[in-house]
């Protein structure tokens, strides 16, 4: 049985991240994809089977059930696979997982800083820093462009695209 679940690890294996992204206190957000999205706010996924980084089973065809609009916590002993879910969920490896909700993981552990909390959430926030550095691209773009510029056209709707979807995900609230 722990040969099936070192076999089964060794196949969903990611490669290591530089040594930069090991110390992070924070799990990249990963950019949702909302090709599947279903509509449904609500979160059921049946079936997972989740093993620790060691190799033994830590979850076997168990179901998932969340709720739009509660709020949960996790809570358990020392080593029994709190941490190991939520990094699962964050990096998107739960199989029928939605992958069009952001989840975001933050190390219980974690270095000291001057960066606000907020702050250090955003950053990690990959959609909304790739939007933010686009259109601040773009804007320094449409400032430097002549009068009757080919291209300033493409550029004008590009921008716009940005911002409506900055729009979209209330990137102006944070």
């Amino acid at each position: 049985r722990e040969r099936k679940a070192l076999k089964a690890l060794q196949l969903k294996r990611r490669p290591e991240p530089p040594p930069e992204a090991q110390l992070s206190q924070l799990t990249r957000m990963m950019l949702p994809s909302y090709d599947d999205s279903t509509g449904m706010k609500d979160v059921q996924v049946n079936s997972i089977t989740l093993y620790t980084p060691a190799g033994t089973i830590l979850l076997e065809d168990a179901q998932l059930k969340l709720t739009y609009g509660r709020r949960y916590g996790l809570i358990g002993k020392n080593g029994i696979g709190k941490t190991t879910l939520l990094k699962a969920i964050a990096a998107q490896e739960i199989e029928g997982f939605p992958k069009s909700l952001r989840c975001l993981h933050v190390s219980q552990e974690c270095g000291s800083s001057e960066m606000r909390v907020i702050d250090a959430v955003l950053d990690s926030d990959v959609e909304l820093q790739t939007l933010l550095a686009t259109e601040k691209d773009l804007l320094a773009q449409a400032d430097s462009a002549k009068e009757g510029d080919k291209d300033a056209g493409d550029m004008s709707a590009r921008l716009a695209e940005v911002q409506e979807r900055l729009d979209e995900i209330d990137a102006r609230s944070a």
